[in-house]
């Protein structure tokens, strides 16, 4: 019998099907199950043993029985409210998912010290599981909760499986700041969430949504003008001005030269969360004048790398956010992640780039740059080669 009909056969008799969706809705405790657990004997000599009940001993504890009742009576009630069955006011909303985090906490001995919803999300949102994290998330847009969806974005508590829709509805909110935060925090989105934000970022709806790009840009200004007076005063420690001089250069690298709508793509390009194949899917679905309008962003990267060649020393540590609490150095785009979407671009609308000749010089433009880095590259890495080697050297005579 082949493998694929003994898998078949042992299926079939085993009756075993897949568990609906939610059945069980929080991350369950192994510690107190795995113990029990004993496995069935069977004197089968086959390959997969056709039995409905391999393991015997399977029990919930009392803590996750109780915990599953809680989260799904509110998964309950909020699908009820987003489907308009029986809608929420806002203040019966907060109550729910505050009296929900407590009880939760409880249930598991973590006291907790405070009844606002913010500062729990904060504390004891790692208790959500990601179905429920998405339908207070729904809920929180739905009742322009925006700062309740902010602590759940930073906090990594939403999962692109499960957290599709919401980029479309921030798009309909104009909601341009969590958009940012959503494409940084929320990894392994599909591509027709990147298609939609990049053609929101690419072509602003209208001035409103133009207005929370600049709120944004502003944002980054003040942390620039924050990171300069700092790299200016004499009496903080050097370690804390020296960081401070080079926040204040990769700061001021990303604003210049750049639109509001061009420094929201900062965050889509500084996260590496997304890969190629998905990257390259969503790109190739733009229309000319958006493809325009994000070869042009690159090449301003391209040509930024080039002109300034300590900018491609853009740090992804948290340094900067601990010691200056400058947090947008972290969204600055790498120079591998530009080069790569610069990649991504040319081989996915290579057809339209030959048929378009308006664009070609810009294509031209940047190509230039990244051979010119690329050499540049090359030979930086053997004169570290060398140091190395010198180093090497060095250390044996000290020998």
């Amino acid at each position: 019998m082949a493998l694929l009909d003994t898998i078949t056969a042992a299926t079939a008799t085993s009756g075993a099907s897949a568990p609906a969706p939610g059945a069980v809705p929080i991350v369950l405790n192994s510690d107190a199950i795995i113990p029990l657990l004993s496995s069935s004997e069977s004197n089968s000599t086959s390959l997969i043993t056709p039995t409905p009940t391999p393991v015997s001993n399977w029990n919930l504890s009392s803590t996750d029985t109780k915990i599953i009742q809680s989260t799904r009576a509110l998964s309950h009630t909020l699908a009820s409210h987003l489907q308009s069955i029986h809608p929420l006011t806002h203040s019966n909303f907060l109550q729910l998912l505050t009296s929900f985090l407590t009880s939760v906490s409880d249930q598991i001995d973590i006291k907790t010290e405070t009844s606002e919803p913010l500062d729990l999300i904060k504390q004891r949102g790692f208790l959500l599981g990601p179905v429920i994290a998405n339908l207070i998330a729904e809920t929180c847009a739905s009742f322009g909760l925006w700062d309740v969806l902010e602590a759940l974005i930073v906090n990594n508590l939403l999962k692109s499986s499960v957290s599709f829709n919401l980029v479309d509805k921030l798009i309909d909110k104009k909601q341009s700041r969590l958009l940012c935060l959503f494409v940084k925090h929320v990894p392994d989105l599909p591509w027709t969430n990147l298609l939609n934000v990049l053609r929101y970022f690419l072509s602003p709806l209208d001035d409103e949504c133009y207005m929370g790009m600049l709120d944004l840009r502003k944002e980054w200004e003040k942390e620039a003008l924050y990171a300069m007076e700092k790299a200016t005063n004499v009496d903080i420690p050097k370690r804390v001005k020296f960081y401070a001089k080079e926040a204040a250069f990769f700061l001021m690298v990303s604003l210049d030269g750049f639109s509001s709508n061009e420094i929201c793509l900062h965050y889509l390009f500084g996260s590496n969360n997304s890969d190629s194949l998905v990257l390259g899917s969503a790109i190739s679905r733009l229309d000319g004048s958006d493809l325009t309008s994000l070869v042009r962003y690159l090449v301003k990267w391209l040509e930024k790398y080039w002109n300034f060649p300590d900018a491609s020393r853009i740090p992804k540590l948290g340094k900067y956010t601990s010691v200056l609490h400058v947090k947008e150095c972290s969204n600055v785009p790498s120079i591998g992640s530009i080069l790569k979407a610069f990649g991504v671009v040319l081989d996915t609308n290579f057809s339209y780039w030959v048929l378009n000749p308006d664009i070609r010089d810009e294509i031209k433009k940047g190509e230039d740059f990244a051979h010119l880095l690329a050499l540049e590259s090359g030979f930086c890495a053997q004169v570290g080669e060398v140091i190395e080697q010198l180093k090497a050297k060095k250390d044996e005579e000290a020998k």
